[in-house]
C-alpha cells in the first residue's frame, strides 16, 4: 500500500473528554486544548496526522466545541479541520454517528483527544490493509493496565476481547486511543439512545469478528491524570514540530491568549 493511499483517509478525532474526563474538562476547556510543553494537546494528535499526509481531520466536538473552533479554526498548516459539533452530544458513539455525515473517505484514522501514541501511520496503514480487518486497534504494552483497556487477542493478532476494568492491574497490552476503521461501521450506530464506542461499539464490532490488533512499539502517553500529564510534558516537548505547522502553533498561541482574556 502506497503512501498516495492513506493520502485518501480522513482523521476523525473525539473531542471533549466524551465518556470520560480528564485535565481541563471544565465547562470552557476540553482536553485537546490543555497545555503540554506550551501547545494544546491536540496539536500533537494533529502533527502525528499532518506527517502522514492525511489532508483532512473532522473534529467531533461536545458542547465546548466552540473553544475548540475559536482556537484552531479551519486549518493546521496544510491539514483541513472540519467540525461536526454537537452540543447534545453524552457518548463517544453519537459524536461518531454525527460526523459520518462529514466524512467522505471509505477508511478513517480515529483517534482520542485525551492520549497519544508514536506510531508510523504508514505502517499502520499497510498492515490494516494486508488483514481481513473492519477496525485495526493500536495497542501498547504498559505495566499496570488498571486505567486502560486490556485487549485480548487470538492467534493472527484477532481481537477477542476488550477489558475495561480499572480494578485489572498489571502488564497487558491495551487500547491506545488509536484505530484505523471503515467508516461503513459509522452508519450502524444506533441512533435512539447515547452509547459508548468502548464499552457497545468495540464488543459488537468484535464480535462479529472483524477486529485487529497492530501492536506498537513507540511511545503511549494519555493525560488523564495529573501524573500522567507531567510525563506527556517531558516527552512531548522533544518532538519536532512539523516545517507546515509552526505559523498555525503561533497562530494558535494568539488565539488562546483571546480566549482567556474573554473569560470571567
Amino acid at each position: 500500500m502506497s503512501g498516495y493511499e492513506l493520502r485518501s483517509a480522513e482523521a476523525v478525532v473525539l473531542v471533549g473528554g466524551l465518556d470520560d474526563s480528564g485535565p481541563g474538562t471544565d465547562a470552557g476547556r476540553p482536553p485537546s486544548l490543555a497545555p503540554v510543553a506550551g501547545r494544546p494537546f491536540l496539536t500533537y494528535l494533529l502533527d502525528q496526522v499532518l506527517r502522514a499526509g492525511i489532508p483532512r481531520a473532522v473534529l467531533c466536538t461536545d458542547a465546548r466545541g466552540e473553544s475548540v473552533r475559536a482556537t484552531l479554526g479551519d486549518s493546521y498548516g496544510e491539514l483541513a479541520l472540519a467540525y461536526s459539533h454537537c452540543p447534545q452530544a453524552s457518548s463517544s458513539g453519537g459524536a461518531l454517528r454525527e460526523a459520518r455525515k462529514l466524512v467522505t473517505s471509505s477508511c478513517a484514522l480515529l483517534m482520542k483527544d485525551d492520549s497519544y501514541c508514536d506510531v508510523d501511520l504508514l505502517d499502520l496503514w499497510e498492515w490494516h490493509h494486508v488483514h481481513p480487518a473492519h477496525a485495526t486497534v493500536v495497542t501498547a504494552s504498559v505495566n499496570d493496565a488498571g486505567c486502560f483497556g486490556r485487549v485480548e487477542t487470538s492467534a493472527g493478532d484477532r481481537v477477542v476481547r476488550l477489558i475495561e476494568d480499572e480494578a485489572a492491574h498489571g502488564p497487558a497490552f491495551v487500547h491506545t486511543g488509536l484505530c484505523l476503521l471503515h467508516t461503513a461501521l459509522l452508519e450502524r450506530i444506533p441512533s435512539d439512545r447515547p452509547i459508548s464506542v468502548e464499552s457497545e461499539l468495540f464488543p459488537r464490532w468484535i464480535d462479529a469478528g472483524g477486529v485487529f490488533a497492530y501492536p506498537s512499539q513507540g511511545t503511549f502517553i494519555d493525560i488523564r491524570t495529573p501524573e500522567h500529564l507531567r510525563r506527556a510534558e517531558s516527552v512531548l516537548r522533544s518532538l519536532a514540530v512539523p516545517s507546515g505547522a509552526r505559523d498555525a502553533i503561533g497562530e494558535i498561541a494568539s488565539a488562546l491568549e483571546d480566549l482567556h482574556g474573554e473569560g470571567p
